[in-house]
């Protein structure tokens, strides 16, 4: 399959030493003002990342074309926030933020057994501010990383993860990363691994989601059910300026007599899909996947 998208935050090193430097001095409120000005002309220029969105809101959501357009403007300038609050964090600029938790629970229970740990992120909401929000010392966390970021940023996020006891597993194209990942489970480590963006090579299964056809990567439900592994999906969602919520759901399903193994993939797959879906439809604008995500919608 071909890959639909590079991986890479945009912007080169000089780019991304300029907004480390202003988010660790200045005002990410003043940052969220001018961030409204420029949207506009991100949207007319960025055509393939604009008719993406607005194609999910038209076809997908199948809202009216003044309704999609400006959903696609707040798309676009919430995408920018979540951009300038991972930079601030990064930069410990985050004193004005407010964090809350749903259904944490259960994954705090989980942290306390020998079994691995699969998080399955996805790209809506702010997934990279949950490492910091999840900071533990009881199993060490393993973030796939999939190459293209420029240097500095790379580095800038290596050094705030480190911190909170986060290794990063670069994706090689000699499949070193394999063996990382085998490791991490084998000592009942946590792996997190993106949940809905399919790579050339790996494996995929095409699931229904918001009613039209998608693919997305079986993986994660391969390596939890080799490694017999508790899952969630964890989402941090914006709700506000300075306020985000963390939710977090139970994926896994418990073991059931004369369930084969491709039955439980199955079924855990359709379970993480649902998941998404409900918190999709629940912040339509945080969807942040700038590419051809259905096949034939």
């Amino acid at each position: 399959m071909k890959k639909e998208w590079s991986g890479k935050t945009r912007g080169g090193n000089f780019g991304q030493k300029s907004l480390i430097f202003y988010f660790r001095h200045g005002s990410v409120a003043f940052s969220y003002f001018v961030l409204a000005l420029i949207v506009p002309f991100y949207m007319l220029f960025a055509r393939k990342g604009y008719n993406s969105i607005y194609s999910y809101f038209r076809k997908i959501r199948c809202y009216g074309v003044v309704r999609s357009f400006a959903m696609t403007y707040s798309n676009h300038y919430l995408f920018g926030q979540s951009m300038f609050d991972k930079y601030a964090l990064f930069c410990n600029n985050g004193k004005n933020y407010k964090l809350s938790f749903d259904g944490r629970e259960a994954f705090d229970e989980a942290l306390t057994g020998k079994q691995g740990i699969i998080i399955i992120s996805s790209h809506c909401g702010n997934f990279e501010l949950a490492g910091y929000i999840l900071k533990q010392n009881l199993k060490r966390i393993n973030a796939i990383a999939f190459g293209g970021e420029s240097q500095v940023y790379q580095q800038a996020r290596e050094n705030i993860l480190s911190e909170n006891n986060i290794t990063m597993i670069p994706v090689c194209d000699d499949f070193s990363h394999i063996y990382a990942i085998n490791k991490a489970l084998s000592n009942g480590e946590i792996l997190i691994v993106p949940g809905d963006r399919a790579y050339e090579g790996s494996k995929t299964g095409e699931r229904n989601f918001m009613g039209h056809i998608a693919r997305f990567p079986a993986g994660p439900f391969h390596l939890a059910e080799k490694y017999d592994t508790r899952v969630f999906a964890i989402f941090v969602m914006k709700e506000s300026d300075f306020h985000y919520k963390t939710i977090v759901r139970p994926i896994s399903i418990p073991h059931n007599e004369g369930m084969t193994k491709t039955e439980r993939i199955e079924m855990m797959a359709d379970n993480y899909v649902h998941t998404l879906e409900s918190v999709v439809n629940q912040y339509p604008a945080q969807w942040y996947n700038f590419y051809k995500f259905w096949d034939k919608a």
